[in-house]
């Protein structure tokens, strides 16, 4: 479907030298620029900019545009939208979401749904090493999973599934907050995720206070490397958004609920992986190369 995106980046591979980098970052609009550079830690300010990356990429690619003409801002709950849609009855409720951690940042981007992605890594790709147990981390977490969601993590044979299965629920969860634009107001532990068939199966249905949301559907992929990406789709209707700018731009913020039923069965397509020079303008590529990329 026109405007479905499904984008993820290995950002570890990437290793920028020289001049690549600031160049990379100059091809940003000012705002953006000084939330990457605010970040002290190598590594956070790669995904911040990749990131960055993916979403004027998204808007560039679906609609055509420059960089320029692009104008991205973000809710209150800090969830990232295109304030400038332009009017395509195709793509009447275009949003994206965006998520890294681990070795991947990745993007998600619906026509029709409002969409969330989060990508969950294991604990050995993430930015700290856990010093505590696996048995220390479930009780601090303890509240996060409901008791059903508990007894699926248990139900792995060895510490690795457990610690997957536990990933698979946090991913799911954080893919379902995003997508409505909560922020962290909303408790991970109110929603319970359920999956379809085995613990191990790709899509899954959320209930909130015990009522199943039958209008979300979740899909779930193994990026690589035990990372876990899940994708919400959802009714536009469910999105938190205090200052209205972002809900306010939709074209069709109420789907019947037989157009709903039919689009949500559709499968949500893998994630395809980029490149950073798949990101770069395409006639700023030469420049790029100039600065250190590498465009083959």
């Amino acid at each position: 479907t026109r405007g479905t995106l499904r984008w993820a980046v290995n950002v570890t591979v990437w290793e920028p030298e020289g001049e690549e980098f600031d160049w990379l970052i100059g091809t940003m609009p000012t705002e953006h620029t000084e939330r990457i550079k605010k970040f002290v830690r190598e590594e956070d300010r790669k995904r911040s900019l990749m990131s960055r990356l993916l979403q004027f990429a998204a808007c560039r690619e679906v609609f055509g545009l420059s960089n320029d003409e692009v104008l991205i801002k973000r809710t209150k709950g800090s969830k990232p939208f295109m304030a400038n849609v332009p009017d395509d009855p195709e793509m009447p409720n275009w949003n994206f979401n965006v998520s890294h951690e681990g070795d991947f940042v990745v993007l998600a981007a619906e026509p029709l749904f409002v969409c969330g992605v989060d990508v969950a890594a294991p604990e050995q790709t993430r930015n700290t090493l856990r010093a505590e147990s696996l048995e220390d981390f479930f009780h601090t977490m303890r509240n996060v999973l409901t008791p059903n969601e508990w007894r699926v993590v248990r139900s792995g044979k060895t510490e690795e599934e457990q610690e997957d299965l536990f990933r698979r629920h946090w991913s799911l969860k954080e893919a379902f907050v995003k997508g409505r634009g909560d922020g962290i107001a909303f408790e991970l532990g109110k929603c319970e995720f359920s999956f379809h068939g085995t613990p191990w199966a790709n899509t899954a249905s959320v209930s909130v206070g015990n009522h199943t949301r039958r209008k979300w559907r979740f899909y779930m992929e193994e990026l690589g490397n035990r990372h876990w990406v899940s994708v919400a789709r959802g009714p536009p209707s469910d999105i938190v958004d205090a200052h209205g700018e972002f809900k306010g731009q939709f074209r069709r913020p109420e789907i019947p609920a037989r157009e709903h039923e039919e689009e949500l069965r559709l499968p949500s397509p893998p994630f395809e992986m980029r490149t950073v020079a798949d990101l770069v303008e395409t006639g700023r590529k030469d420049d790029y190369a100039s600065a250190g990329g590498d465009v083959i």
